[in-house]
């Protein structure tokens, strides 16, 4: 989504035609490359109460030549048309990039902060359909390892508690199936494909919801692993990637969420654990050390 603030062009502008000398003979292309990611915005639009059916690009692309090229609506002021230039033409900003460096300046970000004011003001004049009536003062939950299982369930059944939910796990397609599900009942839900394992993505991804959903302020820790087998086994690597996941990937999302709990002064952390915690099974006992750290650590 290519996106440049009216205030940024005429700053650029203005500052150009001081400098003759160096913008004489030379074309500007003033197209910001480092935008919001259109899946992102997708989700945002849908979060804001604007249902949006996400199609295969090229059957977009066709419905949008097609409408630029029918009939009455194949006029120079066309909206359609327009775009489809734009869809059609590619242009080079090696100028601006120059330029930019040599002025010390950058685009402004494209956040969905700013998003959401566009949004408004669109809805507000009538350029685009007034959004159906989303909570605002829902709580806004974050359910790791919710792509099945309980994980899913709870999801489910809190987005139709009127929770805005944010389904984390790496299968992003069970994500999908689940947001779909979610939003077909009227409940409010984004995907976010995480490994929890991964301390800088999981701080980038709750970011990242945040930034759509708005503070988190309920996280279920509820991603986990098991493996049965019996310890004489010696199976290294399943051991450890059975802590990584089910102790630090929890205090990964944990110290993610946990300051701006502490900074509003408001916030609930569920871990969820099993059984195996508590009484040991055979071919457990690896299970039961991992979920004893979560009940006394």
């Amino acid at each position: 989504i290519e996106l440049t603030p009216v205030d940024f062009v005429s700053k650029m502008i203005v500052g150009l035609t001081q400098d003759i000398m160096h913008s004489i003979g030379k074309t500007f292309h003033l197209i910001n490359t480092s935008s919001m990611d259109c899946r992102d915005l997708w989700q945002l639009l849908r979060v804001q109460g604007f249902p949006v059916k996400i199609v295969p690009y090229q059957t977009w692309y066709s419905n949008v030549k097609t409408g630029a090229h029918s009939g009455e609506i194949n006029r120079a002021d066309n909206p359609l048309t327009s775009l489809l230039y734009m869809l059609d033409t590619l242009v080079r900003h090696l100028n601006l990039d120059n330029t930019m460096t040599m002025q010390a300046v950058t685009y402004p970000e494209v956040d969905a902060d700013l998003m959401r004011l566009y949004l408004k003001h669109l809805s507000t004049l009538g350029f685009i359909p007034r959004p159906r009536k989303i909570c605002r003062n829902c709580k806004v939950v974050l359910v790791t390892g919710a792509s099945s299982g309980i994980g899913a369930a709870v999801a489910e059944h809190l987005a139709m508690a009127g929770a805005k939910v944010a389904l984390v796990a790496r299968r992003l397609d069970r994500l999908k199936e689940l947001q779909a599900s979610i939003e077909a009942q009227g409940g409010v839900a984004i995907s976010v494909k995480m490994d929890v394992c991964v301390a800088e993505e999981v701080a980038v991804k709750i970011k990242q919801a945040t930034s759509l959903l708005g503070p988190i302020n309920i996280l279920i820790n509820n991603a986990g692993v098991m493996h049965y087998t019996q310890m004489k086994h010696a199976k290294l690597d399943q051991w450890h990637r059975m802590v990584d996941v089910n102790v630090n990937g929890q205090l990964n999302c944990l110290a993610a969420v946990l300051p701006g709990m502490v900074e509003r002064g408001d916030g609930h952390i569920v871990s969820i654990t099993s059984d195996a915690g508590r009484k040991v099974q055979t071919g457990g006992l690896r299970s039961t050390l991992k979920k004893q750290s979560l009940l006394f650590g």
